[in-house]
């Protein structure tokens, strides 16, 4: 049985039971109906069109502007840079361009940082080991008391759970 057929289904349960998946679209982060994906997945975008004119706006007012993962919702869509998602374990969001349904571009940066990027992407994908990734999830969600309201903090997160793991 080939890896990709082991894990097709992957499910991880927080301690408290909350159960962490991919989205429905069999890739994807879901965090409140908003789906966040390596922009190698965005073919499983349902509109399309509005991907297309949103990636068209985007390119015409941001020429210069590069991303690698993408959040998709009832909104719009938000375009990221994050600088190291292929090499970090829990890698940085960064820099984004957020463009709404009417057309209107918002852009920003942030240091916070994203959890179990194994979902993001599908098991065949190849810039980052996504068991190893999955793996990591398993143990550090074993970890008792862990203040989810601030795990997206770059800092919180090194000094309050990285040290904690057997494998950081």
């Amino acid at each position: 049985m080939k890896l990709i057929d082991l894990y097709e289904n992957r499910a991880l349960k927080t301690i408290k039971g909350s159960i962490i998946k991919r989205s429905k679209y069999g890739v994807g982060k879901d965090i409140g109906g908003e789906i966040y994906i390596h922009k190698q997945y965005e073919s499983i975008v349902p509109d399309q069109k509005a991907l297309v004119e949103a990636k068209a706006l985007l390119k015409k007012e941001r020429p210069d502007f590069k991303y690698n993962c993408l959040k998709f919702g009832k909104d719009g869509f938000t375009f990221f840079n994050s600088p190291d998602f292929d090499t970090a374990d829990e890698p940085t969001a960064g820099k984004y361009v957020r463009v709404a349904f009417n057309g209107t571009l918002k852009d920003g940066e942030t240091k916070s940082i994203w959890h179990h990027k194994w979902l993001w992407v599908k098991d065949d994908y190849k810039g980052f080991d996504v068991d190893a990734s999955y793996k990591r999830s398993q143990e550090w969600l074993k970890i008792p008391e862990i203040d989810f309201a601030r795990i997206g903090s770059k800092e919180f997160w090194e000094k309050n759970v990285v040290p904690k793991l057997k494998y950081s």
